[in-house]
């Protein structure tokens, strides 16, 4: 659950790579990176969030806070294996106060093209009130062209799509990503109350012309999540099912499926599901938070909530469990880099990037309001 362009706090975000410890929370396990330490990637008070790889490896687009008073957020790109930021997009104007700006899905394309995400709004508004895709040049961002309007039905889309989902370069000129919608407001029979994403479907988007070309590839209904896979030619998306609520209760999640459907479209067939679970003291007790594939490997992020013993052991007497897993269709996981601590404090892994040969994945790490990138290598 996310909230549309509601922004708390910000800071300076600044990309760099560390081999300090992640955190002594981690504990071992048998995983496919299991005897990897990661490398920290940025270092901030405030978010790093969605990373995804470049097409050919060489760079991981995140986005960030500037730290204005705008509460602009801005897409950034760093070398892969860490460093300081080689290109962004972000407003120019510093003095717009009343409005804010968040650029997301920095893709690059061929040399210093890139594309790119810019939503719009009054400052402190639950949902954008502007949107579009636009392509244009690392350093020269303010001269991008927009090529689709966002928050319409775009000329070739089946529904209205309001946020395309880190899009994944498939062409000097194409890209594929998860359209899909912003929900505000009332209960909805897919998910909680709140500014909700709500995918709708996996689309290949032309960018030759001067409006981009759209084709829908397949049904996302209800996904939250999605990644593509190079290597084998899937796309993979994430669904949860949730539970109705009670009158005092907020939708809950009991169950996630993922879902695999070939980049050259047709049906999507479930491939790894979480069995039913039943909430306890008004919470969901498990869930996925994140999904990335590459090298024709699948992970996720997942968390766990746990009864422990009663207090000082726990003053929550629950434990949260956060793990990073490698999937395989029939349902086998395997875990690595275990994240525990008490239910509530809200340390947790969330959204993946795993590289085209799977052997590199990009984790973010949030504590409170704490959103940094980690680099896990294969051993």
């Amino acid at each position: 659950m996310h909230r549309g362009l509601m922004i708390g706090a910000v800071v300076l975000s600044v990309g760099c790579a560390h081999s300090t410890p992640c955190c002594d929370a981690i504990t071992g396990s048998e995983g496919p990176f299991a005897a990897a330490e990661p490398t920290r990637l940025t270092f901030a008070a405030g978010a790093n969030r969605w990373p995804a790889f470049s097409w050919d490896d060489r760079s991981i687009s995140y986005r960030y806070q500037r730290g204005t008073g705008d509460r602009d957020l801005c897409a950034g790109l760093l070398p892969a294996r860490g460093g300081q930021r080689i290109g962004d997009a972000c407003a120019g104007e510093l003095t717009e106060a009343g409005r804010t700006d968040v650029f997301m899905s920095l893709t690059p394309l061929v040399g210093d093209v890139v594309a790119f995400t810019r939503h719009s709004s009054t400052l402190g508004a639950v949902a954008p009130q502007a949107g579009g895709l636009y392509v244009g040049r690392l350093g020269a961002i303010g001269e991008a062209r927009l090529v689709m309007p966002l928050l319409t039905t775009p000329p070739g889309g089946s529904v209205r799509y309001d946020f395309l989902m880190s899009p994944a370069r498939t062409g000097p000129d194409q890209i594929i990503a998860l359209a899909g919608q912003f929900i505000v407001g009332a209960r909805v029979e897919f998910g909680p109350i709140d500014t909700v994403f709500h995918g709708k479907e996996i689309v290949k988007i032309d960018l030759d012309g001067t409006i981009a070309a759209i084709t829908p590839l397949s049904s996302a209904e209800g996904a939250v999540a999605w990644a593509f896979d190079p290597a084998s030619g899937f796309v993979y998306f994430h669904r949860p099912s949730y539970a109705a609520p009670t009158e005092s209760a907020i939708y809950q999640v009991i169950a996630d499926t993922i879902f695999r459907v070939s980049v050259a479209g047709g049906p999507s067939e479930a491939i790894w599901g979480r069995p039913s679970t039943v909430p306890f003291n008004g919470r969901t007790n498990e869930a996925i938070d994140g999904l990335g594939a590459g090298g024709g490997r699948v992970f996720i992020s997942m968390h766990r909530d746990r009864p422990v013993p009663p207090p000082p052991a726990n003053p929550t007497g629950t434990e949260t469990r956060s793990t990073l897993a490698e999937i395989t269709p029939g349902g086998a996981t395997r875990e690595f880099a275990i994240l525990t601590a008490p239910t509530g404090s809200q340390l947790l892994w969330g959204r993946l990037a795993v590289s085209s040969d799977g052997d590199h994945l990009v984790a973010e790490r949030r504590e409170g309001g704490v959103n940094d990138l980690y680099l896990f290598d294969q051993p």
